[in-house]
């Protein structure tokens, strides 16, 4: 995958795309994106960018919260070894959170979230 053609990609329809769902690595090939430069590009046209990191946990440096991705998830079962049935790990920037200032995505909190009250 070439990023320049990602990138003109974004630059072409990034204002009729809402969602980008991106692969940190390719599983094919191996070829590790620059999540960072993408995410800034989608976000410069308004587009929520999730990460796909089923072949990155593990295995390269991540910096979810420094490269400003919206969201992500990945498995355990490949390179943190958990094998067959182990749990899956989602992210969520805290802009999206009430501790971010975000009122319309409340945050869960506990095995099935909790009243503070």
């Amino acid at each position: 995958m070439r990023e320049e053609d990602i990138l003109e990609l974004i630059d072409r329809e990034g204002d009729e795309v809402k969602v980008a769902l991106l692969p940190a690595i390719q599983y094919y090939t191996g070829q590790l994106l620059d999540i960072k430069k993408l995410t800034k590009a989608c976000q410069d046209k308004g587009i929520i960018v999730g990460v796909d990191l089923a072949h990155a946990v593990g295995n390269v440096p991540i910096y979810l919260s420094e490269w400003n991705v919206d969201f992500a998830a990945w498995c355990t079962y490949k390179y943190l070894n958990s094998g067959a049935g182990g749990i899956g790990g989602i992210f969520v920037n805290e802009k999206f959170t009430e501790k971010g200032g975000c009122e319309t995505f409340p945050m869960l909190q506990g095995w099935w979230g909790n009243n503070l009250k």
